[in-house]
């Protein structure tokens, strides 16, 4: 373990009980805006810490509990040419809304390095003297832990973003770096177990040698917790799921269907919660009992 270590979960942490929170912000509705907003600054008060967030259900859960604590994150999200990019605007709502400061970094420029992914190939078909070559990846349906979710890794993709959150926590003098890696993820990412998150602190110390600001944390909260558990931060924090994006296909609804969106549902069924506490908008609400009850028949 490094000298500054790594934060599993808040010790003593108190969350609140069930409710709405009291919201901050321009109370705008989610829009298809975007690609032209890149930077968010609600020019009150400091971050403290820098927090890489998606705009899915575990990172912006991630963001209210850090918020219920106290912190006050400067929110990074990643344009990589993900297929589901609408992601990045619940991202910059929750911004918004609790008053942090948002960036959003653009890498689409590695979109085509890394198109192996379902996630990152729907612009990998090529028009060339009128034949078509290439092909897209479909995201695949079903249970997220089944085999066939492999094919939505996208490669290295957490090392880029913890390597650049962690030059602008080095460069910003901020107290921590916060990732809502969870459990769940461990089978088919390797880059969102706890191994991984140990090396790459390791990395960050030798490499930002005498410039970090010490004391400082990298918080990976959710490192040991599943998804079901996030799920109950969630509606504990009152969390607004229907602002957060899960769904890898990237409708105007959630699929209901793909792995995330089985996992997704779930995980907010296991909830000791009144029915409809989760607004979401689903296209198919029922297939993921369907896909569960397969995945443990065939275990």
């Amino acid at each position: 373990m490094s000298a500054f270590g790594k934060l599993d979960f808040f010790p003593g942490i108190a969350v609140p009980p069930p409710q709405f929170l009291s919201l901050k912000g321009t109370g705008q509705q989610m829009g298809e805006r975007i690609l032209t907003d890149t930077n968010y600054d609600p020019g009150f008060g400091g971050s403290d810490g820098v927090a890489i967030v998606s705009g899915g259900m575990d990172s912006v859960t991630m963001t209210h509990l850090l918020f219920s604590q106290g912190k006050r994150p400067h929110m990074l999200s990643f344009d990589y040419g993900q297929r589901h990019k609408k992601e990045l605007d619940s991202a910059l709502w929750t911004a918004e809304q609790l008053g942090l400061r948002w960036s959003l970094i653009d890498l689409s420029s590695l979109t085509d390095l890394i198109a192996t992914s379902a996630l990152t190939s729907k612009d990998n078909k090529l028009e060339i003297g009128g034949l078509v070559t290439g092909s897209s990846i479909d995201v695949p349906e079903g249970h997220y832990s089944a085999d066939n979710m492999a094919i939505t890794v996208v490669p290295n993709r957490n090392m880029m973003m913890l390597s650049i959150a962690g030059a602008v926590a080095v460069s910003n003098k901020y107290d921590y770096l916060a990732a809502g890696m969870h459990a769940g993820d461990h089978a088919q990412y390797p880059d969102c177990r706890e191994d991984f998150v140990d090396a790459f602190i390791e990395a960050l110390v030798l490499g930002n040698e005498g410039f970090i600001k010490y004391p400082f944390g990298v918080l990976t909260p959710f490192i040991d917790a599943s998804k079901n558990d996030i799920a109950d931060f969630a509606y504990r924090l009152g969390v607004p799921l229907d602002k957060t994006w899960s769904c890898y296909k990237g409708g105007v609804i959630h699929c209901g269907r793909c792995g995330t969106c089985v996992e997704r549902l779930e995980a907010i069924d296991s909830v000791d919660a009144p029915d409809g506490w989760d607004r979401t908008q689903y296209a198919d609400k029922a297939y993921w009992r369907e896909a569960v009850a397969q995945y443990k028949d065939g275990q």
